[in-house]
């Protein structure tokens, strides 16, 4: 993971705009962005599913307005149904405090280094360390780099979006670990949603697979749908748009309304016909609205 840092790095400030010079982009808008990654450890008994995902909005200059962050640690174990809370609904219940001896749970310590790269370029955010009083990350003792990481990869797919500086940013996070014969399938679905007077103004989805098995073994850093792009091969066999041209419609039917409304979207799991949306998605996209919805709760 910590090689692949200095090369998302790289490639988000071209495409931000944000050279250390401090030159602007042309236009004034603000972008949403959303990205993590998928780690897989297996055991003689199973294993274990790691993710970081992370979520920010941009500003024309490239600087981090809002940032949020979530992940999962998933025990694997043959015969035992795995806990899929995610690290923030765990809270108290994940144990830093408790069993680890931190004087914080990482759901705070993640809120001190949110908090902290607010304001910076991607390339500041990459600079701060673990428990600096002059990074403003005083009382965040866990790891940085999987944050960091995640920051990266949400700078890098950051898009467009009609939100502003004063939206609230919440990121929503879903794993799903089904047996599969002898290994199992994982999933990790992240939502991202800005919003204003209840209604949203922004939002992104993105998705990443994964398989758990022997023959699999250890990896990290699975490549996500979006990252795969038409690499993905939807289009390639259904003849219709590609996952993540769905999903940008997807986001796009999600944009002024409410949490309702955004619900509404799905009839029975499937695309309500007096939406546009109705001749763009032809995949299930039940359990993204009501992920997106969740955001906006």
């Amino acid at each position: 993971m910590k090689r692949l840092i200095p090369v998302l790095l790289a490639a988000a400030l071209l495409l931000t705009g944000c050279a250390v010079g401090g030159g602007k982009p042309a236009d004034n808008s603000y972008r949403l962005g959303v990205g993590g990654d998928l780690g897989i450890t297996v055991s003689e008994n199973g294993g274990a599913v790691e993710a970081t995902w992370a979520a920010v909005t941009l500003d024309a200059a490239g600087r981090i307005v809002r940032c949020d962050i979530d992940a999962f640690n998933i025990k694997v174990e043959s015969g035992k149904d795995p806990d899929l809370r995610s690290k923030n609904e765990m809270k108290e219940d994940y144990g830093m405090v408790a069993w680890a001896g931190a004087e914080k749970e990482w759901y705070q310590q993640v809120d001190i280094f949110c908090r902290a790269v607010e304001g910076r370029t991607l390339e500041e955010v990459m600079s701060l360390r673990s428990g600096n009083e002059q990074d403003l990350t005083a009382g965040c003792t866990i790891a940085l780099d999987p944050l960091q990481h995640a920051v990266a990869k949400a700078v890098l797919q950051a898009q467009e979006q009609p939100l502003s500086a004063d939206d609230s940013l919440t990121l929503k996070l879903k794993a799903g670990v089904t047996p599969d014969g002898e290994s199992y399938s994982v999933a990790i679905d992240a939502a991202a949603v800005t919003m204003a007077d209840g209604k949203a103004t922004g939002c992104m989805v993105d998705s990443i697979q994964g398989t758990l098995s022997a023959e699999t073994g250890s990896q990290y850093d699975h490549l996500s749908k979006r990252e795969l792009g038409y690499h993905y091969g939807m289009a390639a066999v259904t003849g219709k748009l590609e996952w993540f041209e769905q999903m940008d419609a997807l986001q796009q039917s999600v944009i002024g309304k409410t949490a309702d409304g955004v619900t509404a979207i799905a009839v029975n799991g499937k695309v309500d016909p007096s939406l546009d949306l109705a001749g763009k998605a032809t995949i299930y996209i039940g359990g993204t609205v009501a992920l997106i919805a969740a955001a906006m709760a």
